[in-house]
């Protein structure tokens, strides 16, 4: 991806408001356990919320680590797979296990969780595309003989064609 581009602007506005995101859970699940427990998982113990913001604190490893080596493919690779599972992972809970209620903070992060794999699975044409060198403008033909009858007079020219002949023989 071209660096400084529009893209890449929006995709790491986009990461660093995930990396917020991500931050509530992780400070609930580690410092309060029971009142995370309370509001996301009905019925589960503190264990839960601290595997729950184990897996948020490794999503945040992968995407600070992206957002730092941004030109990175595998890393972007590395972040999608993770984004993937995580979404993947909500959803199951959310529906097939039904461990989770569907209130508003866990569609919230299901919603997210979504769009961050669909907004990078539209945008890696454009991140795996090869980047391009910048053209420069048309190179002017410029050969010395073309200055000659301006920087020689008459006879210099003369005298410089004989010393050519002369000289090649």
């Amino acid at each position: 991806m071209a660096s400084g581009s529009t893209v890449e602007k929006y995709l790491k506005g986009w990461t660093a408001f995930n990396i917020l995101q991500l931050l509530g859970p992780i400070f609930l699940g580690y410092g309060k356990p029971a009142t995370l427990a309370e509001q996301i998982l009905p019925g589960a113990a503190a264990i839960h919320m601290r595997s729950h913001a184990y897996a948020a604190a490794l999503m945040l490893i992968v995407k600070l680590a992206m957002l730092c080596c941004f030109s990175s493919r595998p890393m972007h690779v590395v972040h999608l797979l993770a984004s993937l599972v995580s979404a993947c992972s909500l959803s199951a809970e959310l529906f097939i296990y039904k461990v989770m209620p569907l209130n508003t903070s866990n569609m919230f992060n299901l919603g997210l969780a979504v769009i961050n794999v669909l907004l990078w699975s539209v945008c890696w044409t454009s991140m795996c595309m090869p980047e391009e060198p910048e053209r420069k403008g048309p190179r002017r033909l410029f050969a010395k003989h073309y200055m000659e009858g301006n920087t020689f007079g008459v006879e210099d020219i003369e005298n410089e064609k004989r010393r050519r002949k002369d000289k090649n023989m």
